[in-house]
Parts: C-alpha cells; sequence; structure tokens
C-alpha cells in the first residue's frame, strides 16, 4: 500500500514476506537518505555516516565504521584512509 505523509510517499507491507520483496527488489531506492538543509548544516554537508546517500562513500564509511580501534591505528590503515581524510577537508 502507498501513503502520502504530506508529500512524502510512505509504502506500508501488510506481512513479512512483502516486506522482504519490497526490500529486497528496491533496496537501493530504499537505502538512501533524502537530502535537507539540516544535514548541510550540522552533519558536515552530509557526509557522514548516518546521512550519506547509499553508494561507494558509505560502503567506505560503514567499512571504516566496524573495523575494531586496534586495526584503524596501524600505520597501513591510516595510509590507506587518506583520501577520504583529504576529501573531507
Amino acid at each position: 500500500m502507498l501513503l502520502y505523509f504530506g508529500s512524502i510517499p510512505v509504502i506500508v507491507a501488510s506481512t513479512a514476506d512483502a516486506a522482504r520483496e519490497v526490500l529486497k527488489m528496491h533496496d537501493r531506492e530504499l537505502a538512501s537518505r533524502p537530502r535537507s538543509k539540516i544535514y548541510e548544516k550540522l552533519l558536515y554537508n552530509g557526509r557522514n555516516t548516518a546521512s550519506v546517500s547509499y553508494g561507494e562513500y558509505w560502503r567506505q564509511l560503514k567499512s571504516v565504521s566496524v573495523l575494531p580501534s586496534y586495526l584503524l591505528q596501524s600505520n597501513k590503515m591510516i595510509c590507506s584512509f587518506r583520501d577520504i581524510r583529504e576529501e573531507v577537508t
């Protein structure tokens, strides 16, 4: 079922099988976050893990966030994320 909350379309799946089918077929569209002025002001222009849209940059952020901290502090890992650090600054 498709509902509108104001101007925002909302899909309602009434069963687990229906939800699974919708998520399987439209995963990329549902994984992206809507753009908002508040993201630009408060969340580094929408470039942090909570607000970035699904894509290559999101996959890089996700891979960094699941690593243990001792791996992130190794010289090899610090060098591998140089491009991301330069892009943010």
